[in-house]
């Protein structure tokens, strides 16, 4: 999607490009296209010139959509789909493009669909939600990433470019608030602080967003005695008390500092640190004695726990730029980044203790990347090219106190088991350009070798009426029955690729073939216990060893696009079709086992993915513009047991903007509507357990938002109002499906309708 462009008188230019502030200045010119500049290969170029498929999103964009969380991306992206994990934890968020897709947010499990925050790589999505404010852009590349991105994605990446320290600007800045119904409040600003003119500048950022009232409430039932690790069923006392659903409490800092040494060397730094709360209502659905109806939609009725979580997370980049000279440059990338994360959740959504985190699940993540590139030109200018190499470490925890599985007696048996990452690196070394084949055509191509190591050591324990056991079989790699842990470690390695040619076929029409492959890469299964007796969909067990590691999966595509503008420049049109190969599918499922309900990652079958994606923008007139977007997916597995979770299978999103002149000042009114069709959960049951059931299906949805802001004439002052989910929806996310007899679902639900009122003031 390209930018919201518009016009703007003087002031509001200088506002906006000053600061790169959230703000939609006056507007007396009218909408135009112009040129959009993005950095999905590396280096500046306009988004009509990129022969592949990105959508982009200004800082007006984001204020006009009113987005404040990365779940609100996806409404507006083809064939992105971004929602929290039900059941799981809320701070992270679970990113499909394309159908590729990362079901579990466990320390072993390497993302489908890649987040980057000023070119530094998120191993762990956790904290993103945080983020959203003071973006100069949002960039969302699709298709595999395994050439010039730091790890390699099957799905995708989705690139938060924050707005830099300005040495060149003025000291000034923006503050911001609003109000809104659920008890939401917030208050944010920024300032550009040039400390020496055209040389040293550094940028402040400060967010407070909180919902206090939430949308809905839960019955909690948790035993009396707090930190009891073992009890028994009805012979301990509960205490039952509800909880408001749908909190949020977001604080978030960052600053920022841009050097301008030299005319020839530049560095930047970022620091953000961002401290988030959320709770969700899970609507549980129970088949047999257990299932009770709710009194409204959202309330969750009892269960052990309300969703929450808890997350603190910094990230530091620094970014070193060198012009050698006019044909060859270099740059060094440093990222670092702390995560600690908790949460909780009744996974069966009953009153029963059943499966419920006893004690906060525990997610903690460091990591440290580098990377250097080598950028030039050669053959007269015929060839642009670039080389590099990225190094990547990470360690971690996760680590959770829970009871669970439905074939042990009820309420008897507590699990502990604490995962430690010792160690997760990656090398790689990369190479692509471009070829001017002829003033038209052009040859692109890449290549790129990746080399992981990824061990885990865990420690896992089972707590009953005899004492404090060890979790896991004897036949657990490198068992140690005294200490209770096991440990295991593999190396992968791989090389990606990227090949196409585009044809400028006239002054503003661009037409591309490309074909990608890369691999994400496989993994151990941290919660495995060696070979146990698991439950299979025909009634009875099988004996099977949940501690085999998982492999890389692959992915392979065919991507045919068209990027033009027409109509004398009144009209832009971007549209691509794809074809995936995507071999051994990494598919995340519940194991019911004879020591308790664990999760298992296993390769699936192979998998062919289809689809078409549009978006189109009409400036109708001066002051009208009409923006639509388009996706459609379809998908089949070899094994048709096998299916793609949380998918919708089409996708379509219309915004009118109207820009109307007044006495006060100039009023933009933008109203927006997105369907989102229906897809399979995020579940671990097999395709024929589904269809079985098909109230763990999610249904399509339709949502309405709208806002409609003013730029006062004479005050650099702007006041929106804003609603979403306006015909007040009631839908429900990916459900969690508990593939066990009583067939348990646990599923989100969507915002129901919120409106505010924000006003800016910029200085």
């Amino acid at each position: 999607m390209n930018h919201l462009i518009v016009r703007r008188s003087v002031l509001g230019a200088a506002i906006a490009s000053v600061m790169g502030i959230p703000h939609l200045a006056a507007h007396a010119q009218g909408f135009a296209l112009e040129e959009v500049v993005v950095t999905a290969r590396k280096r500046e170029e306009s988004l009509q010139d990129v022969p592949v498929a990105v959508s982009s999103f200004s800082a007006s964009d984001l204020a006009a959509y009113n987005m404040s969380d990365t779940k609100e991306l996806a409404a507006f992206t083809p064939s992105l789909f971004i929602e929290t994990n039900s059941a799981n934890n809320l701070s992270s968020a679970k990113t499909t493009i394309r159908g590729q897709v990362q079901t579990d947010s466990i320390g072993t499990v390497d993302p489908s669909v890649g987040w980057y925050i000023d070119d530094v790589y998120l191993a762990r999505t956790t904290g993103t939600v945080a983020s959203m404010f003071d973006l100069e852009r949002v960039e969302v590349l699709k298709g595999p990433q395994g050439t010039l991105y730091g790890r390699n994605t099957t799905g995708g990446a989705i690139k938060l470019i924050t707005t830099k320290a300005d040495p060149s600007g003025e000291l000034g800045g923006y503050v911001t608030a609003g109000i809104g119904n659920l008890g939401a409040n917030k208050v944010g600003g920024a300032v550009n602080i040039p400390l020496v003119e055209d040389v040293l500048a550094v940028r402040l950022v400060a967010l407070s967003d909180q919902i206090d009232d939430g949308y809905g409430s839960q019955e909690v039932r948790r035993p009396a005695v707090a930190g009891l690790p073992v009890y028994a069923g009805t012979l301990v006392d509960f205490q039952t008390t509800r909880k408001d659903a749908g909190q949020k409490d977001l604080e978030m800092y960052r600053i920022g500092a841009t050097l301008n040494a030299s005319e020839d060397l530049t560095f930047t730094l970022n620091y953000e640190q961002n401290d988030f709360y959320a709770n969700a209502l899970l609507l549980n659905y129970v088949s047999g004695p257990l299932h009770t109806a709710p009194a409204d939609f959202y309330d969750g009725g009892v269960s052990n726990a309300l969703q929450e979580a808890w997350n603190e997370v910094e990230t530091l980049s620094f970014t070193a730029e060198y012009d050698i000279t006019d044909n060859l440059a270099t740059k060094f990338v440093y990222g670092w980044r702390d995560m600690k994360s908790r949460f909780v959740s009744d996974v069966d959504g009953t009153p029963l203790t059943l499966n419920y985190f006893i004690l906060p699940f525990r997610q903690e993540s460091e990591q440290e990347s580098l990377e250097w590139q080598l950028t030039g030109d050669a053959m007269d200018g015929k060839l642009e090219w670039m080389t590099g190499l990225y190094y990547f470490e990470e360690q971690g925890l996760d680590g959770a106190t829970s009871n669970g599985g439905a074939s042990v007696p009820l309420g008897i048996f507590a699990f502990t088991t604490n995962a430690t990452i010792d160690r997760n690196i990656s090398r790689s070394a990369f190479v692509s350009g471009t070829l001017h084949l002829t003033d038209t055509v052009n040859f692109n191509g890449g290549v790129r070798y990746t080399k992981d190591s990824k061990p885990v050591s865990v420690y896992s324990t089972l707590w009953s009426p005899a004492g404090i056991q060890c979790r896991f079989s004897p036949s657990a790699p490198n068992a140690n029955l005294d200490t209770c842990t096991w440990s295991t470690g593999d190396n992968y390695e791989y090389v990606s690729w990227t090949a196409g040619f585009d044809w400028a076929v006239a002054e503003d029409v661009l037409t591309y073939i490309k074909s990608s492959n890369s691999q994400r890469a496989g993994g151990q299964n941290m919660r495995g216990l060696g070979v146990l007796e698991v439950a299979n969909d025909a009634g009875g067990t099988s004996s099977f060893d949940t501690t085999v590691p998982f492999g890389p999966e692959e992915a392979t595509d065919l991507e045919l696009g068209v990027k033009g503008q027409f109509l004398d420049n009144t009209l832009q049109v971007n549209a691509a079709y794809y074809h995936i190969w995507y071999n051994d599918v990494q598919k995340s499922e519940l194991l019911n086992t004879d020591r308790g309900l664990i999760t298992f990652i296993r390769n699936a079958s192979e998998a062919t993915y289809d689809g078409i994606e549009a978006e189109v923008r009409w400036i109708a007139s001066d002051n009208l513009m009409f923006v639509t977007t388009l996706s459609k997916i379809d998908w089949a597995y070899d094994n048709t047991n096998d299916f793609s979770a949380a998918v919708p299978d089409e996708e379509f999103t219309l915004r009118v903007n109207y820009n109307i002149p007044t006495a006060i000042g100039d009023a933009m009114v933008d109203v927006n509507y997105s369907y989102r069709g229906e897809m399979y959960p995020s579940s671990s049951a097999s395709r024929a357990v589904i269809e079985g059931a098909p109230e763990s299906k999610v249904d399509s949805v339709d949502l309405v938002g709208a806002r409609v802001s003013l730029d006062l004439a004479d005050y650099p002052i702007n006041l929106a109002l804003w609603g979403k989910n306006l015909s007040d929806e009631e839908y429900t996310l990916s459900p969690l499906v508990l593939n066990v007899p009583a067939k348990l679902y646990a599923m989100g639900v969507g915002m129901p309708r919120t409106y505010g009122i924000d006003l800016t003031y910029n200085f």
